[in-house]
């Protein structure tokens, strides 16, 4: 039980102190790793797993993570969406916001900034 606690902590320190060409390395087989740890864990360290995974959405592929946090669902089905949250896709705007926000030709005009000579 141990040992997969600590090959998560050494991957993760590695990526995060390292970086490349590890996260290369790791990516192809962090899925693996990280289900391994996860289904061999108590509670307690699911919780530091979870908070693990969250900083990783800038380290990672979105497609590597969303196939972790499936693997992870799979084991339990409370795991939240990260990738989802993370990368929610389009945004939308309701039209009649922007036009009430627009800003007006008066509006425009350049303030005069004093400005210093340099001698």
């Amino acid at each position: 039980k141990q040992w997969y606690q600590r090959r998560v902590a050494i991957t993760a320190g590695i990526i995060k102190n390292i970086g490349a060409p590890y996260i290369e390395h790791f990516a192809r087989c962090i899925v693996r790793i990280f289900t391994d740890t996860f289904l061999k864990a108590d509670e307690k360290t699911r919780k530091l797993l979870f908070k693990l995974r969250s900083t990783w959405r800038d380290i990672f592929p979105v497609e590597r993570l969303r196939d972790l946090d499936a693997s992870i669902r799979d084991i339990d089905p409370n795991w939240p969406k990260l990738t989802e949250i993370e990368n929610p896709g389009t945004v939308h705007i309701n039209p009649n916001f922007l036009k009430s926000s627009e800003a007006s030709p008066s509006s425009l005009k350049k303030k005069k900034v004093p400005t210093a000579t340099l001698r």
